[in-house]
This record gives C-alpha cells, sequence and structure tokens, in this order.
C-alpha cells in the first residue's frame, strides 16, 4: 500500500524480472534478507514476502550457540547428520531451500498463471540448485534492473522500442508453437505415396514344418 516503503532493490528485480523474463513471475532475492517478489500477469508490482536470509540466520544461530562451530555453506553429503558439522549443513542449507519452494508454492497459488521463478542475489548458486521450485538463476538481476530503470528515464525511447521487440519476438514464437501443435503432419511432405509393384516383394518364410534344423543339416 506504501510504495515508499518497498526497497529499491526490489523495485529492480521486478522491472529486470518483467523485462528479461515476462510475467506472471516471482523473483527469489537471496541475500542478507530472502525477498520475494510477485509480479502479475499484467506487470504490476504485487507484493511478496521476506524471511530472515541463510547467512544471516545461519551466523546468528552461531552467535548465540557457543557450542556449534562456524561451518562452510556448501552441499551436505546427507540430510541425516553423523556429526554436528554435517548436521549443521544439512539444515542451514536444505532447510533455507525447503522455505523457498514452500513460501514460492504458497504465492503462486495467489497468483494468476503459473509463474516464472528466478533467483538472483549472492547465494543464489548456492541455494537455487538444491530448490524444486526455481526456473532460472540470474545473479546479476538487480543490476539489470537498474540500467533498464536508467535507461527508461534517459532514453524513454530505446527502452520503448527493445520492450516492443521482445513482445514480437514473444508474440511470434508463441505463434510457431500454435501452428506446430495444431498443424497436421504430413507423410510425405504433400507427395502421393510411392507406388509399390508386385514383383518388388520379397516373401520370406520358416521352415517347413517337421524339417531339422542344425548342423547336423
Amino acid at each position: 500500500h506504501d510504495r515508499t516503503a518497498v526497497g529499491a532493490d526490489r523495485f529492480a528485480n521486478a522491472v529486470a524480472a518483467r523485462a528479461l523474463y515476462g510475467t506472471p513471475a516471482i523473483v527469489v532475492d537471496l541475500g542478507t534478507a530472502t525477498t520475494f517478489d510477485c509480479i502479475s500477469q499484467q506487470g504490476a508490482y504485487l507484493g511478496g514476502a521476506i524471511a530472515p536470509g541463510l547467512a544471516t540466520s545461519a551466523e546468528e544461530l552461531f552467535r548465540r550457540a557457543a557450542r556449534l562451530p562456524r561451518v562452510e555453506l556448501r552441499r551436505p553429503v546427507r540430510a541425516l547428520g553423523r556429526t554436528t558439522e554435517e548436521s549443521l549443513q544439512a539444515g542451514v542449507l536444505w532447510g533455507a531451500a525447503g522455505q523457498v519452494d514452500a513460501l514460492v508454492r504458497r504465492l503462486a497459488l495467489e497468483m494468476k498463471g503459473t509463474p516464472t521463478v528466478i533467483a538472483t542475489g549472492g547465494l543464489a548458486a548456492t541455494v537455487a540448485p538444491e530448490c524444486e521450485t526455481i526456473n532460472r538463476v540470474d545473479e546479476t538481476l538487480t543490476l539489470k534492473g537498474l540500467r533498464l530503470i536508467h535507461e527508461s528515464v534517459a532514453h524513454p525511447e530505446t527502452l520503448a522500442a527493445w520492450v516492443k521487440k521482445q513482445e514480437s519476438r514473444r508474440s511470434a514464437r508463441a505463434k510457431s508453437v500454435a501452428r506446430i501443435e495444431h498443424e497436421p503432419v504430413a507423410l510425405f511432405d504433400d507427395e502421393p505415396a510411392p507406388e509399390i509393384d508386385d514383383d518388388d516383394v520379397i516373401v520370406v518364410t520358416g521352415p517347413e514344418p517337421g524339417e531339422r534344423r542344425g548342423r547336423d543339416d
């Protein structure tokens, strides 16, 4: 409701997602906080969700639990940790991936259409491969959004022409797919089927009943 309360980075993500990946879309920005930004089919910014970032929550866990050591945030070998390090890696990384999937699915239920889900931010390359709902990874999405916003202010005619070109390409692709799906398949490319002469047909039969087979024959 209050547009001034939304972070500029979230608007930049939404602009880039709309221009580069189409709508509807959900942007998952995996940074200090994990933010979820939803863009409607019409390209409107709808809002989203904010959760603690993976590194932020892990650092707070290490700080408050004196006996838990800091561990490298990398893919664990197994979910069932057999050491404190394995347990932390499984809980922190796969817990964050599960959080992303759960929130994306809930957000998608409140949107029209099937959104494209784009991951960005410093931890996107680490978390996205462990998620089931993320379709794209673009670590520089925010910067691309800032560039698009700048160009729209400095050179509005350039951005308008670029957006029109992208829409034209998407429309052409959609028409091409629709034509392929509904076009009947021509067996001989509209040419008449070749005629087969009876003399060209060779009938192969097996051994006569009672005929022996083997090396002794």
